[in-house]
């Protein structure tokens, strides 16, 4: 925001306390609120100017689901497919389960988009498993999955 910190002190101290100063969620929370106006740049003030009163009662859990929606829905097809599989499998997921779906012909750009998501830090590789960037990643890949194909 670059203002001095006496300026932003309670903004700053209502953002942490809802993200708990987590910076996935920080920046998350700090987004929704500019694009719903809460939170703006005044160019007759020539700051940044927001209501503490609507920060404050916001569900900082519908703003990072919104967030992370709005998110997948710009990757690509083979990402967004590989973070619905995965999410079946909960948080996290062993790489030896991976290369079975990988093999599989009903997953051709599982790979691709592995590395898409992980490039995007919504995933996070190491030598013995993939997984989620946080719980909230998991839900939202979840979440984008049909209902009634979610059920099988």
């Amino acid at each position: 925001i670059r203002a001095f910190p006496r300026t932003t002190k309670s903004l700053s101290r209502i953002v942490y306390q809802k993200t708990n100063g987590n910076p996935y969620f920080v920046k998350a929370f700090l987004k929704s609120l500019v694009d719903r106006h809460i939170l703006n740049y005044s160019l007759r003030e020539r700051r940044w100017v927001w209501d503490l009163r609507r920060i404050s009662s916001e569900d900082i859990t519908t703003n990072v689901l919104y967030f992370l929606s709005q998110r997948m829905s710009a990757l690509t097809e083979s990402a967004q497919t590989a973070l619905k599989v995965l999410s079946c499998f909960g948080i996290k997921v062993r790489k030896s389960i991976v290369s079975h779906l990988i093999a599989t012909s009903r997953y051709p750009d599982f790979q691709a988009g592995l590395d898409d998501a992980n490039e995007e830090r919504l995933l996070e590789k190491s030598s013995l498993e993939y997984r989620f960037a946080h719980d909230r990643v998991r839900e939202a890949s979840h979440n984008i999955i049909p209902v009634d194909i979610r059920a099988q």
